[in-house]
Protein backbone atom coordinates (compact mmCIF):
# COMPACT_ATOMS: atom_id res chain seq x y z
CA UNK A 1 0.00 0.00 0.00
CA UNK A 2 1.40 3.40 -0.98
CA UNK A 3 1.25 6.42 1.30
CA UNK A 4 1.23 9.98 0.06
CA UNK A 5 3.59 12.41 1.76
CA UNK A 6 4.20 16.12 1.40
CA UNK A 7 7.77 17.44 1.36
CA UNK A 8 9.14 20.94 0.87
CA UNK A 9 12.02 20.97 -1.62
CA UNK A 10 14.20 23.88 -2.73
CA UNK A 11 13.68 24.97 -6.32
CA UNK A 12 17.17 23.85 -7.39
CA UNK A 13 16.61 20.34 -6.02
CA UNK A 14 13.24 20.08 -7.72
CA UNK A 15 14.86 21.18 -10.99
CA UNK A 16 17.49 18.42 -10.61
CA UNK A 17 14.76 15.87 -9.95
CA UNK A 18 12.85 17.04 -13.01
CA UNK A 19 15.97 16.77 -15.19
CA UNK A 20 16.46 13.23 -13.93
CA UNK A 21 12.79 12.47 -14.54
CA UNK A 22 13.06 13.61 -18.15
CA UNK A 23 16.22 11.54 -18.67
CA UNK A 24 14.45 8.44 -17.38
CA UNK A 25 11.12 9.14 -19.07
CA UNK A 26 9.25 8.77 -15.77
CA UNK A 27 6.88 10.91 -13.78
CA UNK A 28 8.07 12.96 -10.84
CA UNK A 29 6.57 10.68 -8.18
CA UNK A 30 8.28 7.55 -9.54
CA UNK A 31 11.58 9.40 -9.88
CA UNK A 32 11.47 10.67 -6.29
CA UNK A 33 10.59 7.19 -5.04
CA UNK A 34 13.56 5.72 -6.95
CA UNK A 35 15.91 8.38 -5.59
CA UNK A 36 14.77 7.71 -2.03
CA UNK A 37 15.18 3.94 -2.47
CA UNK A 38 18.67 4.39 -3.89
CA UNK A 39 19.60 6.78 -1.09
CA UNK A 40 18.49 4.23 1.50
CA UNK A 41 20.52 1.49 -0.16
CA UNK A 42 23.80 3.43 -0.09
CA UNK A 43 26.76 1.23 0.46
CA UNK A 44 29.04 1.64 3.43
CA UNK A 45 32.34 3.45 3.40
CA UNK A 46 34.79 2.60 0.62
CA UNK A 47 37.58 0.18 1.34
CA UNK A 48 41.12 -0.39 0.12
CA UNK A 49 40.06 -3.13 -2.32
CA UNK A 50 38.10 -0.67 -4.49
CA UNK A 51 39.73 0.39 -7.74
CA UNK A 52 40.35 4.06 -8.48
CA UNK A 53 37.67 3.88 -11.18
CA UNK A 54 35.14 2.57 -8.65
CA UNK A 55 36.06 5.31 -6.17
CA UNK A 56 35.70 8.00 -8.82
CA UNK A 57 32.43 6.55 -10.07
CA UNK A 58 31.08 6.55 -6.53
CA UNK A 59 32.29 10.09 -5.88
CA UNK A 60 30.57 11.29 -9.06
CA UNK A 61 27.37 9.36 -8.35
CA UNK A 62 27.77 7.09 -11.37
CA UNK A 63 27.71 3.89 -9.39
CA UNK A 64 24.22 2.45 -9.08
CA UNK A 65 22.46 4.28 -6.31
CA UNK A 66 25.48 5.66 -4.55
CA UNK A 67 27.25 8.93 -4.19
CA UNK A 68 30.16 9.41 -1.90
CA UNK A 69 30.08 12.63 0.11
CA UNK A 70 33.14 14.85 0.01
CA UNK A 71 33.79 14.27 3.71
CA UNK A 72 33.68 10.49 3.22
CA UNK A 73 36.07 10.71 0.28
CA UNK A 74 38.45 12.92 2.27
CA UNK A 75 38.34 10.53 5.23
CA UNK A 76 39.01 7.54 2.97
CA UNK A 77 41.94 9.27 1.25
CA UNK A 78 43.46 10.28 4.60
CA UNK A 79 43.18 6.69 5.87
CA UNK A 80 44.84 5.32 2.77
CA UNK A 81 47.70 7.84 2.90
CA UNK A 82 48.22 7.08 6.59
CA UNK A 83 48.24 3.32 5.91
CA UNK A 84 50.67 3.77 3.01
CA UNK A 85 53.04 5.85 5.14
CA UNK A 86 52.93 3.28 7.93
CA UNK A 87 53.73 0.47 5.49
CA UNK A 88 56.70 2.45 4.11
CA UNK A 89 58.30 2.92 7.51
CA UNK A 90 61.10 0.52 8.10
CA UNK A 91 61.68 -0.79 11.59
CA UNK A 92 64.83 0.61 13.13
CA UNK A 93 67.30 -2.16 13.83
CA UNK A 94 70.42 -1.69 15.90
CA UNK A 95 73.70 -3.18 14.74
Amino acid sequence: MATTISVRLPDDLLARIDRRRLELGRDRSDTIEELIEHGLMLQGAPDATMSMAALLARACGRETGTKLADDDLDHFAEQEVRAHRMSRRRPVTGD
